[in-house]
């Protein structure tokens, strides 16, 4: 006969730590209990025992481009970080970005289409904007120098010296948010995939349409105008912060998602005022611009015309409702481009992108404070 009593059966597991955290002389701090520092996603958090050994100080040069497949692989790194934590207690990444933009013959229509983040920390630093931005037709003849093996040719440092004052001056973070885009093909055999952008998200109208045994004939005259009926569900961004679903039904020719602000009024802070300490954090929201397709009738027969609609969301679903297919571009990138879709989800990931900043509203510095830098 078996004896009887309590039997303990399997619990949840325990996750198994190397045997140095969990030494009690590898702990630094106070004895006690120890609990999560509100500090943002990008940080991580820091363990009983883990020291932070080493900070990264990546310097970024190129275009709006090679922004977005930075933040691409950033946000796969973070998301490898959640299954599996053991990069980010040990390691403080820090990124430096100067912008390095293809040069154009004509100078005078040169448009900074591929700078719009370089612009946008130029409003928001004015020492970034003196300095850091005029860098890049330095750099240009920099390249174009044949190179030369004589050591007594003395060379300009400038570049240098600027470039090693931003990394040792530039300790105020500015935070960018990045979306997940979820995107659903015409060929229900596709999976869906999910991709990610940090500065914009063009939707174009495809030429192409669907099959025609999903053609309506009572939408014959709709589809006479330019653009295509899209359905668009976003939550609209409110002062109040109160979530308010709108769900429109409009035809367009395109939209584009941008989340950067383009104007200065949306700016936190001002360029003759003192700038706050904390993290710029306020562009947090997506400014959607539509444009629009307006149909008009007159005596000469009817006409069309075009209106852009700005709107500011936090998420927002597009869909297309008659046989005109959508193609999405992120990030200004040709190599990021999907074709056939029929409809996207834009939301804000838990995820956002750190650029050091000096925000430091004063003159550029001196030849004492650059001959300081050089020779420390």
């Amino acid at each position: 006969m078996e004896r009887a009593g309590l039997q303990r059966k399997g619990g949840i597991k325990k996750r198994a730590w190397p045997l140095d955290f969990l030494m009690p002389g590898s702990w630094d701090g106070p004895p006690g209990l120890h609990r999560r520092t509100g500090r943002p996603s990008g940080d991580g958090e820091m363990l009983p025992g883990v020291s932070r050994l080493h900070t990264a100080r990546v310097l970024v040069l190129g275009d709006d481009r090679m922004l977005g497949r930075l933040a691409q692989a950033y946000h796969r790194l973070r998301k490898r970080e959640t299954q599996k934590f053991c990069l980010t207690p040990r390691l403080s990444l820090q990124l430096y970005y100067i912008p390095v933009l293809a040069p154009e013959k004509p100078a005078a229509s040169r448009q900074p289409e591929l700078g719009e983040l370089a612009t946008f920390l130029g409003r928001v630093d004015p020492w970034y904007q003196s300095n850091v931005n005029t860098l890049c037709p330095a750099i240009h003849k920099l390249a174009e120098m044949p190179p030369s093996l004589d050591t007594s040719r003395t060379v300009d440092p400038f570049i240098l010296d600027v470039i090693t004052y931003y990394i040792r001056m530039g300790t105020q973070p500015i935070y960018f948010q990045i979306y997940t885009v979820k995107i659903f093909f015409s060929d229900l055999s596709q999976d869906p995939t999910e991709d990610i952008f940090l500065i914009e998200l063009k939707v174009k109208i495809q030429d192409s349409k669907f099959p025609k045994d999903g053609f309506s004939p009572r939408r014959r005259g709709v589809a006479e105008g330019p653009g295509a009926e899209l359905s668009l569900c976003y939550q609209k961004a409110l002062l109040s912060h109160r979530p308010r679903e709108v769900t429109v039904s409009l035809r367009a020719t395109g939209l584009i998602l941008k989340a950067i602000p383009a104007s200065d009024t949306e700016v936190s802070g001002s360029s003759h005022c003192p700038l706050p300490a904390a993290p710029v954090t306020d562009h947090t929201c997506l400014n959607v611009n539509v444009t629009e397709v307006v149909k008009s009738s007159n005596l000469a027969g009817k006409s069309f015309s075009t209106v852009t609609n700005t709107f500011r969301t936090n998420n927002i679903q597009i869909q297309s409702r008659d046989q005109r297919l959508l193609t999405l571009s992120l990030d200004k990138d040709d190599q990021r481009t999907f074709r056939d879709v029929v409809r996207c989800l834009c939301i804000h990931s838990a995820c956002s992108l750190l650029i050091q900043s000096p925000l430091q509203a004063r003159a550029p510095p001196t030849q004492a404070d650059l001959w300081h830098l050089r020779s420390s």
